[in-house]
């Protein structure tokens, strides 16, 4: 009976070793989370903030230099519709940040028919779907409820898989062509990096790449082939530059619709925007910024948006 007892106690103490074991392993786990994620939050705050110093930095060199040509902003001497790439290091940390022009894009919700259509069509989109896909477009940011002819609206989209609202209002992003009907990934992959919701419209023309060019009012694919073969011996500097450069087709094209191509055409930015990263490379951790930034020269440049 007794060598029961001392049995039992024997299977007992090991028994409470075992949960003590396991309590003092979940409560080490537990200590190394916490200790995991104290030094995240110190690495995301410290990533915030060098992303933060980064636009400060880029607004100084602006001050300094309203040309931009430390951060490659002067498209009339570079021109090249690539973004720029600027890279700082804080406290160790490495920051990122690329610069584009705006008006190196074709504005999704400034765009009429006829520029959606010349762009797709300037990527190999047959003329059919580059209609079809214009109209799904425009469809997608009027605030009506009408479709055109070869568009889409409401109907259309509460039949798909999941249902989708369009949105009827502006474009928030490039990224949100991925939605419109008709519009897959690999289209919008190719799409994307063409597209812009920022800046005024205009099309800088010593930096814009060719499908933008395309989208000019009166401009042949061949007249934009034209373009940019010329900017890249000598940049425009005036209308009547960049007319003299087109093809004769082209030229009449353009003075039937003289003032509309006039107000479309830049020759340098005006709103750039800013992708600002900060994070050790490999890390999950980390901070984007996009920034608008609209040049003015000097202290003049303005900080119009921000998004983390």
């Amino acid at each position: 009976m007794i060598t029961d007892r001392r049995g039992f106690a024997l299977v007992t103490t090991l028994w409470i070793l075992v949960v003590l074991t396991g309590v003092l392993l979940m409560f080490e786990e537990v200590a190394r989370f916490e200790r995991r994620a104290v030094a995240n939050a110190a690495e995301l705050s410290r990533a915030h903030w060098a992303a933060r110093a980064a636009v400060a930095i880029v607004l100084d060199r602006l001050d300094r230099d309203p040309a931009g040509r430390s951060l490659g902003l002067r498209s009339t001497e570079i021109p090249d519709s690539a973004p720029q790439l600027v890279v700082f290091s804080m406290n160790d940390l490495p920051v990122t940040v690329s610069v584009e022009d705006t008006r190196a894009r074709l504005h999704l919700n400034l765009a009429d028919g006829p520029a959606l259509r010349r762009m797709l069509a300037a990527l190999g989109i047959s003329r059919e779907r580059a209609s079809a896909l214009a109209d799904a477009i425009l469809d997608w940011r009027d605030p009506d409820g009408l479709r055109r002819p070869s568009g889409a609206e409401a109907t259309e989209y509460l039949g798909l898989q999941p249902p989708v609202r369009p949105r009827d209002g502006p474009f928030a992003t490039p990224e949100e062509v991925r939605e419109v009907l008709g519009i897959d990934p690999e289209l919008s992959a190719r799409l994307i990096p063409y597209l812009t919701t920022l800046g005024d419209g205009s099309i800088n023309v010593n930096a814009a790449p060719l499908p933008v060019l395309a989208t000019l009012p009166g401009v042949s694919l061949a007249g934009a082939q034209r373009l940019a073969a010329a900017r890249d011996a000598i940049p425009f500097r005036n209308i009547y530059e960049l007319t003299a450069a087109l093809p004769a087709a082209d030229q009449r094209a353009v003075e039937r619709q003289r003032e509309e191509f006039t107000n479309r055409v830049a020759f340098g930015p005006r709103v750039v925007e800013l992708v600002v990263t900060a994070g050790r490379r490999g890390s999950n951790v980390g901070t984007r910024l996009r920034v608008a930034l609209l040049l003015g020269g000097g202290s003049a440049s303005q900080i119009l948006q921000v998004t983390e």
